[in-house]
């Protein structure tokens, strides 16, 4: 709980929190993952306005692709605005739910992206839903778009690697 509450909160994490985050998040990932943590991405804690999410990648999961073949998140946010059934309509369904009344203070967890580097685009591995639902409350005007939120970034060289890349 308490490595929770520290990447909740932006605080950097030490080595062995790393261990114990990594090893919760392959209890519910780990088809997802387990790829990508071979590669042994560095990871960090930081942020990021609700306006940069519109920029940021989705990973080549199919029914996001064919949704948003741009595959770009506010790409993925117009096609639930204009009710393209995203994954037979659940993402858009969730998406919209939250996005009517999203309280950052609920958020449970934070959204997890890679990159190749520091200044190459980001891919968003985890908290597509929520981050849609940002994307769409900011459309409409319930959130300002220079609303910060704490993320998790890996960064790793070899990410073209990664069957979800």
């Amino acid at each position: 709980a308490d490595v929770l509450n520290r990447v909740r909160n932006g605080l950097d994490l030490h080595e062995h929190e790393l261990g114990v985050l990594e090893s919760l998040i392959r209890q519910f990932r780990g088809p997802l993952l387990d790829g990508l943590l071979a590669l042994k991405p560095c990871w960090h804690s930081g942020t990021i306005a609700i306006e940069d999410l519109a920029a940021v990648r989705l990973i080549a999961y199919p029914p996001f692709v064919s949704a948003a073949p741009s595959r770009l998140l506010k790409d993925l946010a117009v096609a639930i605005e204009h009710h393209v059934p995203v994954d037979g309509g659940g993402v858009n369904r969730n998406a919209l739910s939250m996005s009517e009344a999203f309280d950052m203070a609920r958020m449970r967890g934070v959204p997890i992206l890679v990159a190749t580097t520091t200044s190459d685009p980001c891919y968003l591995v985890e908290g597509a839903t929520r981050c849609t639902a940002m994307l769409l409350a900011r459309r409409a005007g319930h959130i300002l778009s220079d609303t910060a939120m704490p993320i998790l970034i890996g960064i790793t060289p070899q990410l073209p690697a990664w069957i979800w890349y």
